[in-house]
């Protein structure tokens, strides 16, 4: 639905175990309260949310990835495979 509107997209290819710890981190430093960057959403590691976890790139990652493929020509895309990566890129052009 967004992608008509687009003229860039920033699409975080990491690694699985990045994902995850990224998730206990912030449930951890969260302790059941909403994030402070998405005020509705509170992180939980219940048998629910780890299973869309361990499915997300058979279920919606590749599809996502062929999509980026087909809009590659019309507009920006940059893929990302790691923090860091993603780190230098918004300190390069984005630096405040």
């Amino acid at each position: 639905m967004r992608l008509k509107d687009a003229d860039t997209i920033i699409y975080l290819d990491y690694d699985f175990k990045v994902y995850k710890q990224g998730i206990i981190e912030r449930t951890k430093k969260c302790n059941g309260k909403p994030r402070p960057d998405i005020p509705n959403c509170i992180d939980r590691l219940d048998e629910s949310f780890n299973k869309f976890v361990d499915e997300y790139e058979e279920t919606r990652g590749k599809a996502w990835k062929e999509k980026l493929k087909q809009l590659k020509t019309e507009i920006n895309i940059f893929i990302f495979s790691s923090r860091e990566e993603t780190e230098e890129f918004f300190e390069r052009y984005y630096k405040q």
